[in-house]
């Protein structure tokens, strides 16, 4: 499932600006890890987010 989540992410997130390298789920399985190129709004990453 990070693989899907990872891909809708970079369709609604990647940019000029914005790069998603890579979005991995934490070992507490409580969130993500996600690393990046480039630093997008907070607003940007809840819309990209809900989209995804």
């Amino acid at each position: 499932l990070e693989h899907l989540y990872a891909g809708f992410m970079r369709n609604h997130l990647n940019g000029d600006s914005v790069e998603i390298i890579d979005i991995s789920p934490m070992g507490c399985r409580t969130g993500f890890y996600m690393s990046l190129i480039g630093t997008p709004s907070e607003q940007q990453v809840a819309d990209a987010w809900l989209a995804s």
